[in-house]
Order: structure tokens, then sequence, then C-alpha cells
């Protein structure tokens, strides 16, 4: 048979394949969990600080109320979060957000609380504004890590792959 002068040229069309999605967990998921955990070493430490200056009970009950559940529930989200589940994702920038709306309130509330109790302790008031600020601007920092794209990614193929599970 002789080829066709006219006919288009001819080339072997395959679909391309979709490159597989590393199930590897993104390093932004990892620091993520590490900045978590810086947060709560920062309330550990703005909870010492506070009742080295204020000895009071009700103040020392409230840190230790406040590390039996603080621990617990970071422990929570970064064991959900290594793990791939995209709802927790969610969650926690839901409540990030939630959180970031209420930080000018705590702020207010903090300086409330010194300036009505104790007004001599200024420097506690201080340390404690600029440690909130600071753990506030951690979580912002791991909301923004764990909604990068290739941890979204590695989230959905988690999900997609079927571990999203509790």
């Amino acid at each position: 048979m002789t080829s066709n002068p006219y006919a288009p040229p001819s080339a072997p069309v395959n679909d391309a394949q979709p490159q597989a999605l590393s199930l590897k967990r993104p390093a932004a998921v990892d620091r993520a969990c590490t900045l978590l955990w810086c947060s709560v070493g920062l309330s550990i430490l703005s909870m010492v600080l506070e009742n080295m200056v204020t000895v009071q009970p009700p103040a020392a009950m409230k840190g230790l109320l406040g590390l039996l559940l603080g621990v617990p529930i970071t422990l929570w989200f970064t064991t959900k979060l290594k793990r791939g589940r995209n709802w927790m994702r969610v969650v926690l920038t839901t409540l990030t957000v939630l959180g970031v709306l209420m930080v000018p309130f705590m702020l207010l509330a903090l300086r409330q609380i010194y300036v009505a109790g104790q007004g001599a302790h200024f420097a506690v008031l201080i340390v404690n504004i600029a440690m909130t600020i600071v753990r506030v601007a951690l979580i912002v920092v791991v909301t923004i890590l764990i909604n990068l794209r290739a941890a979204k990614e590695w989230f959905q193929a988690m999900r997609d792959r079927g571990y999203s599970a509790a």
C-alpha cells in the first residue's frame, strides 16, 4: 500500500497520566505542628510569669486548668494534622479566624483585669499582652502553613485515599 501525500501526519496519542501525589507529609504541616507546640510553650511561660508575680490560688488554678486542657487539645490537633485529616485543617482554620476576631476583646479584658486588681504589676500586663500577640501570630502562621497549596493537595490526597476517618 502506498502512502497518501494528503493524509495528516500521524503520531501516537496517549492520554497524559497525572503524576501520583506523594503521600509524604509536606514540611509545612510539620512546621505548623511544631509552631502549635511553641504556642503552648509560650502559654506555659506566661502562666509561670504571672504566678511568680501574683501568688493567688485562683490564678494558679486557672493556669493549671488551662494547661490541663491546652496540652491534650494541642496533642489532638497535631496528631490529626500529621495524619492528614482535612477536617482538622478546616476546624483549625475556622477556630483561628474566630480567635483573631476575638483578640481585641481579649487584650481589652486583660488590661481591665490588671487595672482593676493589680495596678502595681504593669510589667506583667505588658509581658502578657506581648505574649498574647506572639501566640496569635504563631497560630496565624500555622493556619497559613496548613493552607499552602502543597499542604492542601496532600490533605486532599489523604482524604481521597480514604485516610480521612477520625
